[in-house]
């Protein structure tokens, strides 16, 4: 078993409005406001490998 974690793990974000992300209780990142355009969404990345931490396998 490899407990070894990624120097890099981007992950894709969606939301219809201001979003903050927050992985393993530390703040990462946040998005805009609510676009005029209700249909629009933002679609962001971020880094989350520097967030993780091992973990148990159930």
């Amino acid at each position: 078993m490899d407990d070894a974690l990624p120097a890099k793990k981007e992950i894709k974000i969606t939301a219809d409005s201001r979003y903050k992300l927050y992985i393993n209780e530390k703040f990462v990142q946040e998005g805009l406001q609510k676009p005029l355009d209700q249909k629009e969404w933002f679609v962001d990345t971020a880094n989350a490998a520097p967030y993780l931490v091992p973990g148990q396998t159930l």
